[in-house]
């Protein structure tokens, strides 16, 4: 294996490997949960609903380092009309 072909796959791994971090303005089931006093399944079957309906955007996959664990991120949609 030569060396530029070493680091094309290092780079690619390493790309896959990175995470994106929880923005601050995305909220996490277990944050709605504790905000309105829910069960966690019920919290997310809400924001499941509000995905839905299109009034929250579900970002998936990204670390929350409050935790330190992967999950999903929801923050609220932005319409075009304003």
């Amino acid at each position: 294996m030569t060396e530029e072909k070493r680091r094309a796959i290092l780079l690619e791994v390493a790309q896959y490997s990175e995470r994106p971090s929880l923005a601050e303005d995305e909220v996490t089931v277990a944050d709605y949960a504790a905000e309105f006093g829910i069960r966690h399944q019920l919290a997310a079957q809400r924001l499941k609903t509000l995905v839905e309906e299109g009034r929250m955007v579900e970002r998936c996959g990204v670390y929350d380092p409050r935790v330190g664990k992967v999950v999903n991120g929801y923050r609220l949609a932005v319409s075009r009309s304003e």
